[in-house]
């Protein structure tokens, strides 16, 4: 009996651990196809995709950030770029009357500057989505996500396969096991009645 709660204990917390990673993964794939950051407890986090911050950023480095009331030089800041749905983030290094001036550490140029390929223009706080608080690599897991997103596609699906078959598997067994028991109690009950009926003759 103990075995068998341990067992089913065991199994729940395998069930749960392989749902968060699936939905983990899930949320990430998601990001990269809509180009939208995910938000979670007033907070957002993304995956930096490009080596601009690579000094203190690397690619495929998680990102969290928040909003916050008052940007200071030195801040690293995500900000939505002038050119489609591209989020950038880069270091404020300077605060003028139009706005922030915002540069990748790893980068020559600011974004600002007039001889910048992909000029930016001048960061105001409406396209701030966030000052970034912490960044890890995750033991490389974003960058999986930058340079094999097919593969991590497959994975999600070939382990969302698997635990559908296992939990299927699982879920038989216990109704096979119900229904012995079932039939097991059924023969005891009528055992017993024709031992009380023997008893009258």
């Amino acid at each position: 009996m103990t075995k068998t709660i341990v067992k089913k204990i065991g199994y729940s917390i395998f069930i749960l651990f392989t749902l968060i990673i699936i939905t983990f993964l899930t949320l990430n794939m998601l990001s990269f196809i809509k180009k939208e950051p995910i938000k979670l407890f007033g907070y957002r986090y993304s995956v930096v995709v490009t080596n601009s911050m690579e000094k203190t950023i690397p690619v495929g480095s998680y990102i969290f950030y928040k909003e916050i009331d008052d940007y200071q030089v030195h801040d690293v800041i995500v900000f939505k770029s002038k050119y489609g749905k591209r989020l950038i983030v880069h270091e404020i290094i300077n605060i003028t009357e139009q706005g922030f001036e915002t540069k990748g550490n790893n980068n020559q140029l600011s974004d600002q500057d007039p001889s910048n390929l992909h000029k930016e223009d001048y960061i105001t706080t409406d396209n701030i989505l966030g000052k970034v608080t912490y960044s890890t690599t995750l033991f490389g897991i974003g960058k999986l996500f930058v340079t094999q997103q097919s593969t991590i596609l497959l994975i999600v699906i070939a382990v969302t396969f698997i635990l559908f078959i296992s939990y299927l598997i699982t879920f038989i067994k216990e109704l096979k096991l119900r229904q012995e028991e079932k039939i097991l109690e059924q023969l005891k009950n009528e055992i017993k009645e024709e031992q009380e009926e023997e008893k009258t003759k």
